[in-house]
């Protein structure tokens, strides 16, 4: 895991250098060109019974260039993130990926998923203030790849952490908004793909509400 993410933020780094050396900078607006995401995570259309815990939570870290943009406030920008996923729930995987609520004791149950997303922004910014404040509104849409996953699993009897979970779809696609003022805004995303391949263990659909940081 490690390994697979020290490649991950060179990818990101030079897609950053590469982007800037194409389309240098913009005279009137900062480029948002570092983003970091902090949300809580929820399942849509989870079975019956199922309880989230409240501190489910993901956390993204974007770099994204503006390759068009005419001045006035319009711009469109692509770039790469990584994104981790922390759900913490009652729902149980065993080794063939079947699923149950447990309702026993146990102090954590959780499935992490990292991704890597291609993300594209259709980008709105108003005329800034005096001191180069501005509001903003940002609409748009990703696709991933899953390149890790894992669940762990501890009571008072065991611990475990499996890799790999059985099902699990490789790919996802979504959609997101971040509306904010000067360096902070709060977003909201939604997958459009569901978690698992079909046929296979639940059909959920992930979603999330948060804040965005607009590092540089």
């Amino acid at each position: 895991m490690f390994y697979k993410g020290k490649i991950l933020f060179a990818a990101l780094f030079s897609l950053c250098l590469m982007l800037e050396k194409s389309y240098g900078q913009t005279k009137n607006y900062p480029r948002d060109q570092m983003i970091i995401d902090l949300g809580f995570e929820r399942w849509n259309k989870v079975p019956e019974g199922y309880n989230e815990r409240w501190y489910s939570h993901n956390f993204t870290l974007s770099l994204l260039k503006d390759i068009v943009n005419e001045n006035n406030g319009l711009s469109l920008a692509i770039g790469g993130a990584v994104a981790w996923h922390h759900h913490h729930s009652d729902l149980y995987w065993d080794e063939l990926g079947r699923y149950d609520l447990r309702s026993e004791n146990y102090s954590k149950n959780k499935i992490t998923t990292v991704y890597f997303d291609v993300p594209i922004e259709f980008r709105f910014r108003a005329v800034r203030d005096k001191r180069g404040r501005y509001f903003r509104t940002y609409l748009g849409a990703k696709v991933g790849y899953n390149v890790s996953n894992w669940n762990l699993y501890v009571d008072n009897d065991s611990k475990y952490k499996r890799y790999r979970t059985p099902g699990m779809n490789d790919w996802r696609y979504g959609v997101y908004v971040r509306i904010g003022w000067n360096w902070v805004s709060i977003f909201g995303q939604y997958s459009l793909s569901p978690l698992f391949e079909d046929g296979h263990a639940i059909e959920v659909y992930p979603y999330s509400v948060g804040i965005s940081l607009m590092a540089f």
